[in-house]
């Protein structure tokens, strides 16, 4: 997973000092080897990623956060963790109006920064539907003009 987060983090760096934006990475995985579906993993952070540079401003800062947060011992070969995925930005916020709306496809909220973002609106249902697949559950904070934080709990396999 560490190795995942890196590969990541070198993917979105260029765009959000592009950008410049500050980016922050807090990696705090002990686990080596963590057995899960890789490409979708990889999929849901880069669609967040994305989303959070794009819809922050100049100078604006994006953070990413992935820790373990739980063992469960088990009777098989592995043990179970619960990583932690948390994606926090200084954007622009969604709207409360709008948050009913955030993961049906093809909605986008109505405002002119959102407008000035290529996107159609199907980002943010395909990282819900590969967390949810993965057996995990997804938590969006946001406030309007101070930033959205996304959070994704997904429980994985580590060996013993």
């Amino acid at each position: 997973i560490n190795q995942l987060v890196q590969e990541m983090t070198n993917a979105v760096l260029f765009q959000a000092q592009g950008r410049k934006q500050k980016f922050k990475l807090n990696l705090s995985v002990t686990s080596e080897m963590v057995f899960g579906d890789i490409a979708r993993l990889r999929l849901a952070i880069w669609n967040i990623l994305k989303n959070a540079i794009s819809y922050t401003p100049r100078g604006g800062t994006v953070a990413l956060t992935v820790k373990e947060s739980e063992r469960k011992e088990t009777a098989g070969k592995e043990d179970r963790i619960e990583i932690c995925i948390i994606v926090e930005d200084t954007g622009i916020g969604i709207g409360k109006s709008f948050m009913p709306k955030l993961f049906q496809p093809f909605e986008r909220e109505d405002d002119p920064r959102v407008r000035r973002v290529r996107g159609n609106g199907l980002g943010l249902l395909v990282v819900k539907t590969i967390v949810e697949l993965m057996g995990g559950r997804m938590e969006v904070q946001s406030e309007k003009e101070h930033g959205t934080c996304f959070t994704l709990y997904l429980e994985m396999g580590v060996e013993k």
